[in-house]
């Protein structure tokens, strides 16, 4: 490949967007492609808003992309409907459901409702993979592994140029070991799409 990809991961504090940053830049390392990472704004303490940039390709020589992603991955709700304007046109957007209160409480905003804004998705989203990932991989793994189960769900997907064994080979490098069985049953939840709407 020698396009330049770019990936945004939006979230908030705690959810672990910069782990899923690193996991993601190990996997295509592996396959000897060229990333970068940026940490674009954002307090990664927890409830602040955290968004990272990573691109890939060939060879890549600016570190961030400023918007204009190919994919969108938001861990929480709010933060991805407020990130979704950098998402190019027929982009791929992968959404939690899941609100957290207290950032939507600080913001003074409404959570608008899927219904209402299923439209605007419908017109500008080229794939979008939907659910509750925090319940699921509260479910399947513990709520601290949501991240994981999104890298699973975005690699089920077959758009991008790395494999599972090289995912999994990524989670044995930046997984803290204790975490690492947990993390692997959310990675293969994800992959299995459990209970994810792709439209």
């Amino acid at each position: 490949m020698s396009a330049v990809r770019n990936i945004g991961l939006c979230g908030v504090g705690g959810q672990g967007i910069l782990f899923l940053g690193q996991l993601l830049a190990n996997a295509f390392m592996r396959r000897g492609l060229d990333v970068r990472v940026a940490e674009i704004h954002g307090m990664a303490q927890r409830g602040g808003s955290v968004l990272v940039e990573l691109r890939y390709g060939t060879r890549v020589h600016a570190p961030a992309s400023h918007g204009d992603y190919d994919i969108l991955v938001a861990l929480e709700y709010i933060e991805g409907l407020r990130q979704l304007h950098k998402l190019k046109r027929d982009g791929v957007l992968i959404l939690n459901l899941d609100v957290i209160r207290p950032l939507a409480a600080l913001l003074g905003e409404d959570v608008p409702a899927l219904s209402q804004i299923y439209p605007i998705l419908k017109q500008r989203v080229g794939k979008l993979a939907i659910g509750n990932f925090t319940k699921t991989a509260t479910r399947v793994a513990s709520p601290r592994a949501t991240n994981v189960f999104v890298a699973g769900v975005l690699l089920s997907l077959g758009i991008l140029p790395i494999s599972v064994e090289d995912v999994e080979g990524a989670l044995r490098v930046v997984s803290p070991p204790r975490f690492l069985e947990v993390n692997l049953r959310a990675l293969h939840a994800g992959l299995a799409r459990e209970e994810v709407e792709v439209r």
